[in-house]
């Protein structure tokens, strides 16, 4: 039986569309090494090819019941990579200017591209690097494919209490000093 999935500001078909669904904690070990049932968010690139990690696809687990402050999961030994929507260029075409919104969260990601606004989700404040300091891979090849003259980082509800929000956002400009 296929459940309806339910994520604020996104569409059942929207969530189809990218993969995401219910697993339970067996299929959560096989895929992210977690005994944890949740939501089981795969990654793609651009080109909407599986993203792999370790020699398999990777993917994150919105847990079902967080533990403690620990709401996602990813399996050990996997490196951070950007949560690329389906959909992405098409919509950033299909804007009016030429910015690209850089969100913590994929499903945050998700509900802006689905509203109209190219978006790229990433796991966290720092989670626009790798641990050499540089791009992730899927971020750089957005960035140099789309071209947008503009970057806005969004960070969650708690950014204007949180000194790291800052922080990340000079080091992601230094990133990018064209943008």
């Amino acid at each position: 039986v296929q459940r309806t999935l339910k994520r604020p500001g996104i569409s059942n078909e929207t969530l189809k569309r990218h993969g995401i669904r219910e697993v339970e904690s067996s299929e959560a070990n096989q895929y992210v090494g977690s005994a944890a049932s949740g939501l089981l968010i795969p990654y793609f690139d651009l080109n909407g090819t599986e993203v792999t990690d370790n020699g398999k696809p990777y993917s994150r687990l919105r847990l079902k019941t967080p533990k403690g402050k620990q709401k996602y999961h990813q399996e050990a030994g996997t490196s951070v990579h950007a949560f690329i929507p389906a959909g992405l260029v098409e919509v950033y075409e299909a804007s009016n200017y030429s910015g690209l919104c850089i969100v913590e969260g994929e499903f945050k990601a998700i509900a802006l591209c689905e509203s109209g606004f190219p978006a790229v989700g990433i796991s966290g404040l720092y989670g626009f690097q790798n641990k050499s300091g540089e791009l992730v891979d899927e971020l750089g090849e957005v960035i140099e494919q789309l071209g947008p003259s503009v970057i806005y980082f969004c960070g969650d509800a708690d950014t204007t209490l949180n000194w790291q929000f800052a922080d990340a956002a000079v080091k992601l400009s230094a990133l990018l000093p064209s943008v």
